[in-house]
């Protein structure tokens, strides 16, 4: 939520938005004020994230259905902190349907969807292949329900596509990364990897990037829009512009810039944030 936002009508939104016509009665209520709700400040001390429920619902998934896992996994450094994005392109096979006849009535385009796997911040500069192995470990064992089910789904990573970065060695990942699995199997057997049926594709996430790039650069209206996301980028990039916009334009100040910078009109602070842009 913004820091100007409203808990009561970001939810009182929100019901018009799942429940359509059903939900202007909560939209009343909650505008009005009729049911207590905590403060903002209380939720983001509780770290209340969708990513729990989102965990759940994965446990409840596995109970119904067996995947192939295919991951994409990439890390990035921004603001002084290294963010990891793994995107999971899987394929969902029903328990209860098995044999020749899931074969022939199976459409491997409905089961077929991407997701991103909940993954926290890092930590402040580069984190190693270990604590990376961990996160990915660690997402894929709270969406189970038990610790079979776990191995279960580490067996079920068919593919792995990273860059020619620290990524690439997960892989070749063990067990051993979770403390408590560590001596679980024997040094050097198929199960004591982490994703033993695991083919990993190094660098083949470039030659996607580039493939990508290359065609959205030759659309011409990517063209606008690639220059004023790289404004973008840039403005968010320099620590002194977004504290002259924090202090001039939202009304905040933040480390005193209020008093270091005199007030700037948003159309003067629009042309110089233009002339950030390195493009």
């Amino acid at each position: 939520m913004k820091p100007q936002a409203q808990l009561q009508e970001v939810l009182a939104d929100s019901a018009e938005l799942f429940f359509g016509a059903d939900g202007a009665a909560a939209q009343r209520e909650l505008r009005r004020g009729e049911h207590a709700l905590p403060s903002v400040d209380l939720l983001r001390m509780a770290r209340v994230r969708l990513d729990m429920m989102s965990m759940l619902f994965e446990q409840f998934l596995s109970r119904h259905f067996k995947y192939l896992r295919y991951f994409q996994v990439d890390a990035s450094n921004q603001l002084g902190l290294e963010f990891l994005l793994i995107k999971e392109d899987r394929i969902a096979i029903p328990r209860a349907s098995s044999g020749p006849f899931l074969r022939v009535e199976f459409d491997l385009n409905a089961a077929f969807y991407s997701r991103v796997c909940p993954c926290s911040v890092l930590g402040k500069y580069n984190a190693g292949v270990v604590k990376k192995s961990c996160n990915m470990a660690n997402c894929l064992m709270t969406e189970s329900g038990s610790e079979a089910m776990f191995h279960e789904k580490r067996k079920e990573a068919r593919g792995l596509t990273t860059d020619h970065g620290t990524e690439k060695a997960m892989a070749d990942d063990t067990v051993a990364v979770l403390g408590h699995l560590a001596t679980a199997f024997p040094v050097g057997s198929d199960d004591s990897f982490m994703y033993p049926q695991l083919l990993p594709m190094f660098g083949h996430m470039h030659i996607l990037f580039n493939a990508l790039e290359e065609t959205v650069c030759k659309v011409k209206q990517s063209e606008d829009f690639l220059d004023k996301m790289k404004t973008v980028e840039a403005f968010l990039s320099d620590r002194e512009m977004r504290n002259l916009f924090t202090a001039c334009c939202l009304g905040e100040a933040s480390h005193g810039e209020k008093d270091t910078h005199p007030p700037v009109r948003p159309h003067k602070l629009k042309v110089r944030v233009c002339c950030v842009s390195k493009c």
